[in-house]
């Protein structure tokens, strides 16, 4: 097991280009997390947990790094905290109903023409990190 992008038939990772709503790729290192994989809910928690703790800093309270990077009052990030910890709960029940297998065998078949436009690009997926596994 492992990640896709470090099998050397898979180098551009199992999702080598991420697309923002406007259809633009993502070019920045990222992680896809599908909800119905049994250990998301525990890394969303772990998220949400260490956010809060960021912001319940003593320099949270004068705006801190958090706050201040992001231009966020304290509220915004106990709020954004919060959406994380419903998106775990949701993900405990996606996987009560239907549980993912992130170590199941490739199943689908290759599209040279995303593969193409992703290797133009740089292979963005080939250096994201992607927390799907393969079986080696």
């Amino acid at each position: 097991m492992g990640l896709w992008r470090n099998n050397p038939e898979t180098p551009e990772g199992k999702y080598p280009v991420v697309l923002r709503r406007d259809g633009t790729p993502l070019e920045s290192r990222n992680i896809v997390l599908a909800l119905k994989d049994p250990c998301v809910s525990a890394a969303l928690m772990a998220y949400a947990k260490h956010l809060r703790d960021l912001a319940n800093t003593k320099d949270c309270e004068n705006g801190g790094w958090v706050c201040e990077r992001y231009g966020w009052a304290r509220e915004d990030a106990f709020s954004f905290a919060k959406d994380m910890e419903d998106l775990a709960w949701e993900s405990d029940v996606i996987c009560e109903d239907a549980p993912g297998d992130p170590g199941a065998q490739r199943h689908r078949k290759d599209d040279e023409v995303t593969l193409a436009w992703a290797r133009s690009m740089g292979c963005p997926g080939s250096w994201a990190v992607t927390c799907d596994f393969i079986i080696s």
